[in-house]
């Protein structure tokens, strides 16, 4: 196969994202626009005139350049209309130019790696089929979440979409955002712009839980052709106590229910959000992690 690196100004993005589009591991975040977004200046491999597409994520820091997993894009690696074999998928990993000095990305559900020099390690996702009817998919719900739905329903929650992705990411920051060092107020203005690029697309909506005076949860959910990602969601310590979480979720699945799609929690390797996700009747599907660090010493002792 002959592969290429082509900088960000060199790809041809109509071709990417017809490859993207055709894909039979298609993700909305491999798309040229979506990575335009979330990570400006990559770059990519692509094989055989694009029959088959890497996205390279990079950046620049201190002068060193490396490969990261941007936020709000869970898996990318490689795409392709056709069957993506283990071989193809290292000859796409041996060909990352050596420049990129420091590499930690996610491959795709599709990708699979044997020998391959990274250090990897798998991350969980967790996918439920909505092709069966509503009151089917309902069954394979634990108790818990039962109770809870019926819980929000005597409550008098009922589901709305006056809402805006700001008021989840309030929620989300009081909540359990208030604990985590890793998203920074740059993120939360991140996924604002994200937001605005699927809506201009049609491709996002955002869904909160209310009884009319306040609203106790929400969440922002990505559509496409085949699948609802559960992209990012926010709770309130009311909406906690009255199922608002549970509520919401369900309220999804009923709606998309009997299609030939995919509801995605965007999956979690923690193991109460593992649980909360898989106990909706949940499938866990697993993607690569992978890591290398070439950073000339001392500097690799910074990153281990």
């Amino acid at each position: 196969m002959n592969i290429v690196f082509l900088r960000h100004n060199e790809i041809d993005k109509q071709k990417w994202d017809e490859v993207i589009a055709s894909s039979q591991n298609t993700l909305p975040y491999a798309y040229s626009w979506y990575l335009d977004c979330v990570c400006p200046e990559w770059n990519a491999l692509v094989g055989d005139d694009y029959q088959y597409v890497f996205p390279l994520t990079a950046n620049t820091k201190f002068g060193i350049k490396y490969l990261y997993q941007p936020y709000f894009a869970q898996q990318l690696g490689l795409f392709s209309k056709h069957k993506i074999s283990t071989e193809e998928v290292i000859s796409f990993l041996k060909a990352i130019p050596e420049f990129y000095k420091l590499i930690e990305i996610n491959l795709n559900f599709a990708n699979t790696v044997s020998d391959s020099g990274f250090q990897v390690s798998k991350r969980r996702n967790f996918e439920l089929q909505l092709d069966k009817p509503y009151t089917e998919i309902k069954k394979f719900y634990s108790d818990n979440h039962k109770r809870n739905i019926a819980k929000a329903e005597k409550s008098g929650l009922f589901v709305t979409d006056k809402i805006s992705i700001r008021q989840v990411i309030d929620f989300f920051k009081h909540d359990r955002g208030a604990g985590l060092d890793t998203m920074k107020e740059k993120h939360y203005k991140l996924l604002e712009k994200l937001s605005d690029v699927l809506e201009q697309r049609q491709m996002c909506f955002v869904k909160g839980v209310t009884d009319g005076k306040q609203l106790y949860c929400g969440a922002m959910f990505i559509k496409t052709s085949n699948r609802i990602i559960f992209i990012f969601s926010g709770n309130s310590a009311e909406g906690k106590s009255k199922g608002a979480m549970s509520f919401l979720i369900d309220s999804v699945i009923e709606t998309f229910s009997n299609k030939p799609m995919i509801f995605d929690f965007e999956g979690s390797n923690h193991p109460g959000l593992a649980r909360f996700y898989s106990s909706f009747g949940s499938i866990e599907l697993v993607y690569l992690h992978l890591k290398k660090n070439t950073l000339s010493y001392p500097l690799r002792l910074l990153k281990k």
